[in-house]
């Protein structure tokens, strides 16, 4: 088939075009937040029972319906059980019905199981689920009975689980509740593995904690020999034997108890081993039993990856030989494709349990350490078989041990003892010779082989076999994925709908995401070192990013419509290559003209991958149109990435053509090549003339369609490709195999560097300072870390600006006792304050340091702060300048981002040879911060921001390198200027202001002269008191002589004027004089600090010099921080303090890296040993909505999405909740105020006048609106999770335009809703409705929530869109974004009975519903207003809103009266705004471009 004969770049009419918008239905919906499962009809059978029972208040619930609802809805012979839990579960059964009427002593099983089936639902949905279980301590006296409710829950779990395991108990209980086996095991576990994932609940921990203790360790093998083993830890024994005696003292009812708690772990084991064993392979497996199996490995793995279970767990299963019986069991060994997940799990079981850690101290193991004991393990078992079985085996005892070492020669050795000399060796070192589960027996073939020889063998190969190097490992990574990693299970989407081209079933990859199962880390609370931690991060980055990737060549190759070529000959299909053309077209992607290696360098020594792999690419334009040509010239830059893709088409009888992804490789631009074969550099001369550059390139490229790319490949990835070609002898060779290259857009495109970092710093060993190490990893006390605990705390502290007068400093110190420094007096007080803090901080003592005078220039006196901060707000201030880490936690509203650059202004001040790093997640937030900080008293010389962003700062300088090395060189020339000035007014002769040497030698030889000539005769006059202690003759002599005397009063004649005012005191005519030295000697200071970019010749040193030593306040975003982590290593850069804004909004790498951008922590510019790092300010809102990650799985499974802010505010760092706004009015922030502890308003909330008008043409300043079904539709899905409501759109925009035409200002009017097809179709309902008027123009912004988070708006009309199920508002984080972006209007729009049941939402629509859900207008109002929120308003003018239809109607009438349209012309308008949307008609495809 041949290519489409239309040029790329136009709108195809090839249905596949259309159709590939089903393939980007994930890029639609950006961020879902947890996944909440969809609520069900109202009219199900649970959702009767629930309004009749439970949720009909003043009724008495019988405990009955409760064994009756799971008896009809719950048990396996119910059709829907899914369906049932997920409505029981949004129709509140846990909090209202099921905890509440729990007693461990009366309650049935089916209710124990009714709570863990929902708390399982709850925590599946990413709905907090523990509060419900500690709900009552809030109401209760005795906070204890709840917890002893709680423990007696826990209990009864821990019995029921242990009678499962006896075979007849739990074939009873299965047929009593009517669930399987394996079914109840597994709900339970589930329940038992969400637990041991909460440990910073304190009742989860301690009753968690209580089944993995060293009182396990009673069901080894020999615990005394074990105890043994850790010489080094006396206390470990006497804590065995404590736990001994405390169990002999015991009660039989308590030794009860005891023994089940210490065995549970073991039976668990010994049933899991029992039921893998049992599973036939040759007959059909029970998928219950598959999922237990696969679910106690995830359990083990939880147990393992956490210190503080693993402690002792590690040893138990180690005992148990738990591993090797997994690995020799016949279903881990078979070829079934059922078995795919259980081995990816249990290689990630096995990794943790060899990770390199002490299973007892919890200390990282070096790879020297782990070889030492491994030495030691062997030389002890070649004593052993020299001892015991020196007659088999004679040499043993003198072969190497580095020989021993290999796995395949030890096994060589020890196979010529028989079963009972192994079993007898076994026994010698301390292992089991037999299964810890009885049911399993091996038994050997004829020849003596296999069976149970097999099996202790591999017991005994295992203790003594050493795990492969981790970081030889990463450094074997390829760096880019490949198509094995992109079509992987794990990334697949087995939950969403098919996407016209299946990618099913092409590539069997590392498992499949299944009932809450996958193979990967979790992002937990603790994590076991500094490697683990890295390796999970890189691990799930490395996930999220491929499946980024996978979208882009899904979309990518649906455009590209892959055709099979048929031979015009033979009429037969050609394969390979030459027989798949593309009959479609993408911007993204473009076929390949040809792909050659033309450089292969050798390995570096003690490497085995070559060092370069460098290869030349060419691909056409010539059928895309100028704008997309342009697109590829000018996004694809040097160190770009580029992805080389393999696809061959292929054709069946009776089917359509099928395509398959055979390979992919990434690959990183180096440079261009033009035409002629030479490499052009992007960047060469580009500062210096890069408009000379840009037109040189244009000449060329404008003479060819023909685009050449040099390009480096991944040397790991070819030398695995290289071994595979060999090993398997392919005929085809990869790199010869492509034919399509794949772009992507430059912001998505930052995956490599970050994954790179990492690497780099698994490589190395990330450094933190002491005093925060314990508590990033998790481990330690969590306010180790504050500045309270740390010794080198800062006592006296300059506040600058912080305060506005005295009595501003008191009231934020409330309770505290004040005194006065010596000689200090209260009347001379004022800003800048000192306080000098008593140890325990209850006595402050107050001084205040003299504001200097800096020169005459208005420019000379300093930007001061006006801004009234809060008690708290100064706590996280005073917290911040001291060394630490403080997190500060700030709702919407609370002026966290003034909190930072206060920080920062402080710091800059106080610690003036301290370097400060900034970071924050987006651009737009820095710049926020940036445009403050230039607001304040910072030498802006001292100020640079790198990153993209830059351009966007409403700042008339530029503070990118380029922008500060021109401005230090545009600096240097006025200053030079001014010198020669001085000179001249000095009557000075002489070139002194050519250089800045030059300026110096001047300096030196005539200012100081003159100045301390003159400034000995005036020295008396700064005295204040001198013009008390001198008579008339005396002052007016001084006066006299200060102004006579004085040497540069010609220079500072264009200051005002008079320089000297005739009737100051002396004192005050002394200060200025000294003020005016001070500007003198401020410019030769600045020279002398500029002479370094005199001095270097090119702008690349100049820039380098200017990061290191004259920027203190480096600001960047984390993507940034990560891209040029290497560079700025490299360089040497250094920082003191990390001041991190939005850091809730990042992924938990992004908020590390910044704070390992520098070589070491210790401080080599100092003789002390002290930590570089000495502050960490985190600043954010976990209340808030989480970093982005796309795929489903990694945010909920691999719990991606929690940040580094939300685990230390998990872990229980201490942090300053800010406790005042002063966003919105105090109703609307009621709206959200009950998710924050104590938030108040400020002061102005009451009394600003526009936050005490009403709001022009409506009775409220918040209201909900129920919008039924427009057109007999509620909410549409015209493509997946693109959800739109077209009633609800044509609402909002009808509201807008009549709030226009009252005279509201567009700018200040936000429409926001929660999904992106909602976002597109008010975009189009906006541009048909107002497009005919300029004066309706467009609102400030039309967004989602989520894209809107960080933003505000004076008013908000919010659409919910959803009809059938809640979504994902269910989010309480979600929800209080949306609700707290208005700060004097907030209008919601969506379905009432749907939003008014839902629990999590309930504290917020139980206000919003409060009032009348009819929008409630008042009539003869304009803005702006007078009227006050208090106001009555008369009925008459109150008009009620009966719907879209209603709305529509008095629009059209408004702006009848607006324009005076007659007859014609309003008919004309009137069908404007009257034409029916119809949604079919609305190009998604298009949409989903422009979003």
């Amino acid at each position: 088939m041949a290519p489409a004969q239309t040029r790329r770049g136009r709108k195809s009419t090839n249905p596949k075009r259309r159709a590939s918008s089903k393939s980007r239905t994930d890029v639609v919906e950006s961020r879902k937040g947890p996944a909440v499962q969809q609520s069900p009809d109202d009219d199900d059978n649970i959702s009767k029972i629930a309004k009749t029972t439970w949720l009909k208040k003043a009724t008495k619930i019988d405990a009955k319906i409760i064994d009756k609802i799971f008896k009809d809805e719950l048990t396996d012979r119910a059709e829907s059980r899914a369906r049932s839990i997920a409505s029981l579960e949004l129709n509140q059964y846990l909090e209202i019905c099921l905890w509440p009427l729990f007693d461990a002593a009366k309650s049935t099983d089916a209710h124990l199981l009714s709570i863990i089936f929902m708390a399982n639902e709850k925590i599946q949905q990413g709905v907090p689920v523990w509060h419900i279980f500690e709900s009552e301590k809030n109401t209760n006296k005795n906070a204890k009975e709840d917890e002893s409710k709680f423990s007696s829950f826990i209990w009864k779990i821990w019995v029921y689980l242990d009678g499962l395991f006896d075979p007849k108990i739990s074939q009873t209980q299965s047929s009593k509740l009517g669930i399987d086996v394996a079914g109840l095991k597994r709900s339970i576990l589930q329940f038992v593995d969400n637990m041991f994932q909460s440990l910073e609940n304190e009742n989860v921990r301690k009753e968690c904690l209580d089944v993995v203790s060293l009182s396990t360790w009673s069901c080894l093998l020999d615990v005394k020999r074990t105890l043994e083993q850790y010489p080094s830890l006396p206390q470990l024994k006497k804590y065995w034997k404590y736990l001994e005696k405390q169990f002999k003292k015991s009660s039989d009812d308590e030794k009860k108890r005891i023994i089940l708690k210490r065995t549970l772990l073991s039976k668990l084991l010994i049933d899991f081993v029992n039921r893998l064993y049992s599973i036939d392979c040759e007959s059909e497996i029970s998928k219950d039993l598959l999922l237990y199996c696969e679910l106690v490995v995830k359990f083990l793995i939880s147990l393992e990856s956490q210190l503080s279970t693993r402690r002792y767990f590690k040893t138990l299963l180690e005992d148990h030989q738990i591993l090797v019986l997994i690995k020799s069991s016949p279903f881990f060994n078979s070829s079934i494709s059922q078995n795919t997940l259980f081995k990816s799990l249990v290689d990630m079981l096995s990794f943790y349990h060899q990770f390199p850690v002490s299973d007892v101290t919890g200390e990282p193991l070096s790879e020297s350490q782990l070889t030492r004991a491994q030495y030691d393990k062997l030389v002890k078992l070649q004593k052993v078989v020299f001892s015991d079985f020196k007659e088999k085996l004679p040499d043993f005892s003198i072969t190497s041990v580095a020989k021993l070492c290999s796995t395949s020669f030890l096994k060589s050795k020890l196979n010529v003892l028989d079963n009972k000399a192994l079993a007898a060796l076994c026994k010698t070192i301390g292992i089991r010779s037999s299964p810890i589960a009885h049911d399993i027996s091996f038994k050997d073939s004829n020849d003596g082989n296999g069976g149970a020889k097999e099996y202790l063998l591999e017991v005994i190969l295992y203790h003594y076999h050493l795990p492969e190097s981790q970081t030889e490992n990463i450094n074997r990574l390829p760096i880019y994925p490949d198509e094995k990693l992109i079509f992987s299970d794990i990334l697949d989407d087995s939950h969403k709908k098919n996407r016209g081209q299946a990618f099913t079933d092409r590539l069997i990859g590392l498992g499949s995401q299944k009932d809450g199962v996958m193979p990967i880390p979790k992002l937990n609370l603790q994590f076991l070192t500094f490697h683990d931690y890295l390796l999970c991060n890189f691990t799930l980055y490395r996930l999220e990013s491929a499946y980024d990737i996978r979208q882009n060549i899904e979309d990518a190759l649906a455009r590209l419509s892959p055709r099979v070529v048929e031979d015009p000959e033979t009429g037969l299909y050609l394969s390979g290559r030459e027989g798949t053309v593309f009959a479609g077209w993408s911007r993204m992607a473009t076929p390949i003209k040809s792909f050659n290696i033309t450089d292969l360098k050798n390995p570096r020594i003690g490497q085995s991958c070559p060092s370069l792999v460098r290869a030349d690419l060419t691909i056409s334009l010539a059928d895309y149109v100028q704008s997309i040509r342009d697109e590829w010239d000018r996004d694809i830059r040097p160190h770009d990435v580029l992805f080389l893709i393999s696809v061959q088409a292929s054709h069946s009888p009776g089917s359509k053509t099928e395509y398959t992804i055979k390979h992919l490789r990434g690959c990183e631009v180096e440079c261009f090549i033009d035409q002629d074969g030479k490499p052009i550099d992007e960047f060469e001369n580009f500062n210096n003339n890069p408009e000379d550059q840009n037109s040189k390139k244009r000449d060329w490229r404008s003479k060819t369609p023909m685009r050449t790319f040099r390009v480096t490949l991944d040397p790991n990835q070819y030398l695995i490709d290289s071994k595979n070609t060999e090993e398997n002898h392919q005929v085809e060779d990869v790199y010869s195999s492509f034919n399509i290259v794949l772009r992507r857009r430059p912001q998505e495109n930052n995956f490599k560097a970050v994954l790179e970092s990492i690497r780099e710093l698994m490589k190395g060993g990330a450094q933190l300072p002491d005093w925060l190490l314990s508590v990033f990893l998790g481990y330690g006390d969590p306010h180790n870390a504050n500045y309270t605990n740390l010794p080198n705390q800062v006592s006296k502290i300059n506040f600058r600006d912080t305060f506005l007068d005295l009595q501003h400093l008191k009231d934020c110190f409330p309770g505290r006792t004040f005194q006065l420094a010596p000689k200090e007096k209260e009347e001379d007080m004022k800003e800048p304050f000192i306080i000098e803090f008593g140890k325990e901080n209850d006595l402050l003592t107050i001084s205040h340091s003299k504001v200097l005078n800096m020169g005459p220039y208005p420019f000379n006196k300093p930007k001061l702060n006006t801004i009234r901060f809060t008690p708290v707000q100064v706590e996280a201030i005073k917290s911040a300048s001291n060394p630490g880490l403080t997190l500060i936690v700030g709702p919407p509203g609370t002026g966290k981002t003034d909190v930072a650059v206060q920080i920062v202004a402080n710091i800059y001040h106080n610690f003036p040879n301290q370097h400060t790093l900034l970071i924050t997640h987006s651009n737009q937030a820095l710049n926020q911060i940036f445009e403050k900080i230039m607001e304040l008293d910072i030498d802006q010389r001292h100020l640079l921001r790198l990153g993209h962003g830059e351009q966007e700062l409403e700042t008339e300088e530029r503070f990118t390198k380029a922008g500060r090395v021109n401005s230090f060189l545009e600096r240097r020339m006025f200053l030079l200027s001014e010198v020669e000035r001085l000179a001249k007014s000095l009557k000075v002769t002489g070139d002194v202001g050519y250089t800045c040497e030059t300026a110096g030698y001047f300096y030196v030889s005539q200012i100081l002269v003159k100045w301390n000539s003159y400034h000995n005769l005036i020295k008396a006059a700064e005295d204040p008191d001198y013009d008390k202690d001198h008579d008339e003759s005396e002052k007016d002599k001084m006066h006299q002589q200060i102004v006579d005397a004085f040497p540069f009063k010609d220079y500072f004649l264009n200051a005002p004027q008079p320089l000297f005012p005739s009737d100051a005191p002396c004192s005050e005519l002394a200060d200025i004089a000294n003020g005016c030295f001070r500007h003198i000697n401020s410019m030769f200071t600045e020279l002398d600090e500029i002479r370094p970019f005199e001095l270097l010749r090119t702008n690349s040193d100049r820039s380098n010099y200017l990061l290191l030593n004259e920027a203190k306040i480096v600001a960047m975003t984390c993507t940034h921080a990560a891209l040029k982590r290497n560079e700025l290593l490299s360089l040497g850069f250094k920082y003191d303090n990390v001041i991190v804004e939005e850091a809730a909004q990042m992924l938990e790498i992004e908020s590390f890296i910044p704070l390992c951008m520098q070589e070491n922590t210790k401080d080599r510019r100092s003789a002390s040993s002290s930590d570089k790092l000495k502050r960490v300010v985190i600043i954010g809102d976990h209340h808030q909505l989480p970093p982005v990650v796309k795929h489903t799985g990694l945010q909920k499974y691999g719990n991606m999405e929690q940040s580094l802010f939300t685990r230390l505010i998990r872990l229980g760092v201490p942090f300053i909740e800010l406790d005042q706004q002063g966003r919105s009015r105090s109703s609307i922030a009621s709206l959200y105020r009950w998710h924050y502890a104590g938030l108040r308003d400020l002061p102005f909330i009451s009394q600003a006048e526009e936050y005490r008008l009403a709001n022009p043409g409506f009775v409220y300043d918040y209201q909900f609106i129920n919008v039924e079904d427009y057109q007999d539709r509620g909410e549409s899905e015209p493509i997946q999770y693109f959800y739109q409501n077209l009633g609800e759109a044509e609402y909002i925009v009808q509201v807008y335009q009549y709030m226009v035409l009252m005279g509201y200002e567009p700018s200040r009017i936000t429409i926001l809703t929660t999904y992106n097809g909602q976002k597109a179709l008010i975009n189009d309902v906006l541009k048909q409705r107002c497009s005919w008027n300029p004066i309706f123009g467009r609102p400030a912004s039309v967004a989602t929530v989520d894209q809107y988070q960080g933003r505000q708006n004076d008013y908000v009309l919010l659409s919910l869109v959803r009809t059938k199920h809640v979504g994902h508002i269910r989010d309480v984080r979600r929800l209080i974004v949306a609700m707290s972006r208005a700060r004097l209007g907030l209008y919601v729009f969506g379905r009432r009975e749907l939003f008014e049941n839902c629990y999590e939402l309930e504290k917020t629509f139980s206000q919003l519903l409060s009032r009348p859900d009819q929008l409630a207008l008042v009539s003869g109002e304009s803005y702006p207003g007078n009227r006050l929120l208090d106001d009555k308003i008369n009925k008459e003018n109150i008009k009620e809103v009966d719907g879209v239809e209603a709305m529509g109607k008095l629009v059209h009438e408004q702006v009848q009266q607006r324009f005076g349209l007659e007859n014609t012309q309003a008919n004309n308008e009137q069908s404007l705004i009257e034409e029916d949307i119809d949604l079919d008609s609305i190009d998604i495809d298009q949409e989903i471009d422009n979003y």
